[in-house]
């Protein structure tokens, strides 16, 4: 416990500095905005002292997502954002939902279709050899270090398939679609019980993320059926495409943790488990950010409409952190 009290607030700091240094970039939009995003999620709680090792995962996972973006335009290898996955995935297992969007940033080299305007950068041609490559003996190499650490640490495969196994005290890894049969599980795939902890879960981590892109969502809904120009349609075509591959991959990652949220069961419920449901919201961060800066391009219209929306989250976070303070006890 005392380890975990001194590297989580380290996590934290590498986690701001991670989150300050991608939005100095503005690839999603102004930097305010990315930070701000960002740094108001109610997953900061993992920075302050938290005894998990979910303040690496978070760390773990801007980092993976600021590298991915960073390989769409050229500016670091692919093995680059492998290799931060896969190190991410050695911290926390739950993480490699977000394989498909490394997949898709493989996918997309190989195809050549996101190349910078502006980038100094020349585009390197990736062979589908190469991308496999790159892909593959990051996570083969991190995956074979972790299981040999831990084994040489008394805490290997055996304990993975019998106490740790994945799925917990029931070892089942998915909410039941409809009937309950173990005291592990506290509702099933469709009911209110479950649909409510999923929406008071998100809104405690992330209050403004999730109601906005729905928002966004349905006004591009919208405005496609209105048969309105895009916002983006007076940009050169290379821009426009590098923006929409950032797009789709920040939309694959986010979709597959929430999904994964969404079907994973709780062994301690909802309340309990909320840091591990709380990485969601890191993707969804990001794309939050990029979706208002595609929406509200003028920057008049942007503070008007995403500062107070960071500001309500950063005082909702606040007030979190402080009741965490505050001795309680179970019900």
């Amino acid at each position: 416990a005392p380890v975990y009290r001194l590297l989580s607030p380290l996590a934290g700091l590498c986690y701001l500095i991670v989150a300050l240094i991608l939005s100095r970039q503005q690839w999603l939009g102004p930097a305010w905005l990315t930070f701000g995003s960002l740094a108001t999620l109610g997953l900061i709680q993992l920075f302050f002292g938290y005894i998990e090792n979910y303040s690496f995962a978070a760390t773990g996972i801007l980092l993976y997502l600021g590298l991915g973006l960073a390989v769409l335009r050229g500016r670091v290898p692919l093995w680059a954002a492998a290799l931060a996955l896969s190190v991410t995935n050695a911290t926390h297992p739950s993480t490699v939902v977000l394989a498909p969007s490394l997949l898709y940033i493989g996918w997309q080299l190989v195809a050549r279709v996101t190349v910078s305007a502006q980038s100094t950068h020349k585009p390197r041609r990736y062979s589908l050899r190469m991308a496999t490559l790159q892909i593959g003996l990051p996570v083969i190499a991190v995956a074979l270090a972790t299981v040999l650490f831990m084994e040489v640490g008394g805490h290997g495969i055996q304990a993975l398939l019998t106490d740790d196994r994945p799925g917990g005290g029931d070892a089942r890894w998915l909410v039941p679609l409809w009937a309950t049969s173990t005291r592990w599980e506290y509702y099933t795939m469709f009911s209110w019980e479950h649909l409510r902890d999923f929406l008071n879960e998100q809104m405690l981590v992330a209050p403004v993320v999730l109601p906005s892109l729905v928002w966004i969502g349905m006004e591009t809904f919208r405005r496609r059926r209105s048969h309105k120009r895009s916002l983006t349609a007076s940009q050169p075509l290379e821009a426009t495409g590098r923006r929409a591959a950032d797009f789709d991959f920040l939309l694959i990652a986010t979709l597959c943790y929430i999904g994964f949220i969404w079907l994973w069961n709780p062994d301690y419920g909802g309340q309990r488990d909320w840091d591990l449901f709380s990485l969601a919201s890191i993707p969804a961060a990001l794309l939050f950010s990029e979706s208002v800066a595609l929406v509200l391009p003028e920057r008049q219209y942007l503070r008007t409409g995403a500062l107070p929306l960071l500001i309500i989250q950063a005082l909702h976070t606040i007030i979190w952190i402080y009741q965490n303070t505050l001795p309680w006890e179970w019900p």
